[in-house]
């Protein structure tokens, strides 16, 4: 787990330990987390701070992925860029517990999300490979993932 302590570490992200949700802030470009102690295990925790690190990942003086801040105003659109970032930090996420050697199905509701994004998504072949696309480069950004696992 010391490896993982130090890659995350080496991220530079400003991640707050306490609170009740794992949650990205993007106007504040901060990352949330609930206690350690409140996982089921240390990689269901790291699964968590993994996902929210792929949401770090995007922000405009990152990887600058613009269209991961669509408003609100149109709900449709609103909603499918919502589930198309959750597939991207579910999809890097689970590059990166391989990575680590951490079970990625830790959390008993991932598999779910999975499935929830992929319909809200429309389940479409070039949406699927783009999200695919942008978490590598999000795993990469992060850390250089070896080539071979992504």
């Amino acid at each position: 787990m010391e490896e993982i302590d130090l890659f995350i570490a080496k991220t530079k992200a400003d991640i707050r330990i306490g609170g009740e949700h794992a949650l990205y802030f993007v106007k504040d470009d901060f990352i949330e987390l609930p206690d350690p102690a409140t996982f089921p295990s240390k990689a269901a925790f790291y699964g968590v701070a993994f996902h929210e690190l792929i949401h770090w990942a995007r922000h405009p003086h990152r990887l600058n992925s613009t269209n991961a801040y669509i408003s609100p105003e149109n709900p449709i659109i609103f909603l499918f860029y919502r589930a198309y970032e959750e597939l991207v930090a579910n999809i890097g996420e689970g590059l990166l517990c391989i990575r680590f050697g951490l079970n990625p199905d830790a959390d008993p509701d991932r598999a779910q999300r999975l499935a929830d994004n992929f319909k809200q998504t429309y389940e479409t072949p070039d949406v699927i490979e783009h999200a695919l696309k942008r978490a590598k480069r999000a795993v990469r950004y992060l850390g250089n993932c070896p080539k071979k696992i992504i």
